[in-house]
């Protein structure tokens, strides 16, 4: 499904906060790389770069509010880019269970931060993870504050809301964390680009001013972000389109080739 807002925004500006392309990353794949896709593999970084790379580019490409994190941003990193996220009113983040300010813990999931209204959405495949009381909730809530006082400096323990989402829990087997959160947010940046498209289509072209717009969108947050078992399909077929789309663009010529497979 192709978006046609006419945004009024400097293309160039708005590529530069795209990920890199899935066809560019698929071609710096190294074995490990693609041997991590494997079943009962954990896959690498680099995979899961190109699993949120092909989900934002086929959904998501032409929508300037919506940000994509890469798994390797340290949290100190993300002081720079404060500019780019001042602006936007969805940003998807994987994050993991280490120390809240680097990427070097074992266990994955999705944060899903809707900067406007201050609220952090937090997908887990894991059950036990979504408890209140579990240790790695506090890594969350850390990550949770770091994002936010860089936005809002001065803050040091800034008023957030962490939501913790009854998500479809991993089954058969270990090292399928980033491979559900991949899942996640394919089913997310799915329900955006339609909500984005029913909004615009209902208005006729006329969406008014920028801020109503994205306004309406929000309104359509509790629909976008219940995921159930259905929506995000069998982990093995994902897995197998996964390898295939990967094959499909180490092999392609063109720069920029997305299909909507994925």
């Amino acid at each position: 499904m192709a978006i046609t807002l006419d945004r009024s925004q400097d293309r160039d500006s708005q590529q530069q906060q795209l990920l890199p392309s899935p066809w560019r990353i698929a071609r710096s794949m190294s074995a490990a790389d693609i041997q991590s896709i494997a079943p009962g593999g954990w896959l690498t970084d680099n995979v899961v770069l190109f699993g949120l790379s092909t989900i934002q580019h086929n959904h998501l490409r032409y929508i300037d509010t919506i940000y994509f994190m890469e798994p390797i941003v340290a949290i100190e990193v993300m002081q720079s880019m404060r500019h780019i996220l001042a602006d936007k009113d969805i940003v998807f983040i994987p994050v993991n269970d280490g120390d809240g300010e680097h990427c070097e813990g074992s266990h994955w999931s999705l944060l899903v931060y809707v900067i406007a209204r201050n609220e952090f959405y937090h997908f887990d495949s894991l059950e036990d993870r979504r408890r209140e009381d579990n240790p790695y909730i506090q890594n969350v809530i850390r990550v949770c504050q770091h994002i936010r006082c860089i936005l809002v400096p001065g803050s040091e323990v800034p008023d957030l809301d962490l939501i913790l989402k009854l998500a479809p829990a991993q089954m058969n087997g270990k090292y399928i964390d980033r491979l559900y959160l991949l899942m996640f947010a394919k089913a997310i940046a799915e329900r955006l680009e339609v909500t984005y498209v029913s909004i615009y289509a209902d208005s006729e072209g006329e969406v008014g001013a920028d801020w109503e717009f994205r306004n309406r969108v929000l309104g359509h947050l509790g629909e976008i972000l219940s995921i159930e078992q259905q929506d995000i399909g069998d982990p093995a077929e994902f897995r197998d389109g996964l390898a295939r789309k990967i094959k499909h663009h180490a092999w392609d010529t063109k720069d920029d080739v997305t299909t909507n497979t994925m």
